[in-house]
C-alpha cells in the first residue's frame, strides 16, 4: 500500500473476540503440541461485506499475487 494511511492494529479490537481450543488427542503416546497453517485466510460468518471478501480471496490466490 502507498500513501498516507492511518493504521490501527486490528488485534486491539479483535483480542476480546479471539479464542483457542486444544486440538483433540488422537494418540496419548504422542506429546501434545499445537500447530496450524500460517497462510490461512478466512471470512468470518458475520462479515459485513462477504462479496468483497470473496473477491479479495479470489484475487490473492491468483498465481501472479499468491506466488
Amino acid at each position: 500500500m502507498a500513501g498516507d494511511i492511518a493504521y490501527t492494529d486490528p488485534r486491539v479490537k479483535m483480542k476480546p473476540q479471539m479464542g483457542y481450543f486444544q486440538f483433540p488427542i488422537i494418540d496419548s503416546k504422542v506429546p501434545i503440541a499445537q500447530d496450524g497453517p500460517v497462510e490461512s485466510l478466512h471470512i468470518p460468518s458475520k462479515a459485513k461485506n462477504k462479496a468483497d471478501a470473496h473477491a479479495f480471496l479470489k484475487f490473492v490466490k491468483t498465481p501472479e499475487i499468491g506466488a
